[in-house]
């Protein structure tokens, strides 16, 4: 009941989602500001999408194919920070193994490399495998003759 002795009855009733439907510009980004910002925290596009009031999945892959570079960055960016919370998952997962006596060690470095693929995948430069280095400089080289002039 509302403060006023009324019942509350209103009901919103989301029309059918799909691949293709056109959606208002502002209701669109709306939608993309609430996705980057789910996605930063560490929910994955088919959750998200899952959401009644969310666009396909299908639908958020055109926006992102379209979208200007400042979308592209910010969704980079969720991206980035999606993978530092699996990362932060992995050490508080192993601090809980520490902690919990009865917890099963092996399920839990299942789920723990689960979680480091994951981040590793999501934010690279900080949980890949890969090491990248820049080197600068000039490089000098003098060649030798490796077979000695015929004589003759």
């Amino acid at each position: 009941m509302a403060a006023n002795g009324a019942t509350d009855t209103a009901v919103v009733v989301q029309p059918a989602r799909r691949p293709g439907q056109h959606i208002e510009p502002e209701t669109a980004d709306a939608q993309m500001f609430e996705f980057i910002r789910r996605t930063a925290d560490g929910e994955s596009m088919r959750s998200i999408c899952d959401d009644n009031h969310m666009p396909s999945t299908t639908t958020i892959c055109t926006w992102l194919s379209k979208a200007d570079d400042g979308v592209l960055e910010q969704y980079a960016r969720a991206m980035d920070l999606r993978g530092q919370r699996f990362g932060e998952r992995v050490a508080e997962l192993s601090e809980k193994v520490l902690e919990t006596p009865d917890l099963d060690p092996n399920r839990a470095r299942v789920a723990m490399d689960g979680l480091k693929w994951s981040a590793a995948r999501l934010s690279p430069k900080r949980y890949g495998d890969r090491i990248e280095a820049h080197v600068t400089g000039e490089l000098t080289a003098t060649l030798v003759p490796i077979m000695p002039k015929a004589k003759g």
